[in-house]
């Protein structure tokens, strides 16, 4: 399966051209966001070839290799779904002041508001976590039972038995 739109391809083999094509091609936004669609729907070694190469981009300082990494990064269940590497991508970018290309820019913005609540979501979520652990950890210290002294034989509710035969 090709990815969309001549250009967009980032494969190991051609690092230099395909790459350097993805960082200059044209209708960026529209172009990055038909890519995204084509990396969920891509082969695992497809996706890890473009991971990598986006990960070479953004290593390069391509600016916008930060933004086509943080797409791979954002793909669902795979071994390098990493949320908060591609916000510290995406927030990084933004401060690089890129204000020739507002479409990139909006895009960028547009990616970090999902990540933003899913950073939120997992602090509450340790936070959650920590409050369990307390609450376990009380549990297990008020459940744990001390030991009691030696048991005392229970008086009998038996009568006594008298010998009447005088022995």
């Amino acid at each position: 399966m090709a990815p969309p739109r001549e250009g967009l391809s980032i494969s190991l083999s051609g690092l230099a051209s395909s790459c350097h094509q993805v960082s200059k091609s044209s209708k960026k936004s529209v172009n990055l966001i038909e890519f995204y669609g084509w990396l969920r729907s891509a082969s695992s070694e497809e996706l890890a070839r473009q991971h990598n190469c986006a990960d070479a981009l953004a290593k390069k300082e391509v600016s916008r290799g930060k933004i086509v990494l943080a797409l791979t990064l954002i793909v669902p269940d795979t071994p390098f779904t990493d949320y908060k590497r591609a916000r510290t991508l995406l927030e990084e970018y933004l401060q690089d002041a890129h204000k020739d290309n507002q479409e990139d820019r909006s895009l960028a913005l547009l990616m970090l508001a999902p990540l933003d609540e899913i950073a939120r979501l997992e602090e509450q979520l340790d936070q959650l976590k920590a409050i369990e652990k307390d609450i376990t950890d009380t549990e297990q210290s008020v459940n744990v039972p001390t030991p009691s002294p030696e048991p005392v034989p229970e008086p009998s509710h038996e009568p006594e038995k008298t010998d009447i035969s005088g022995r």
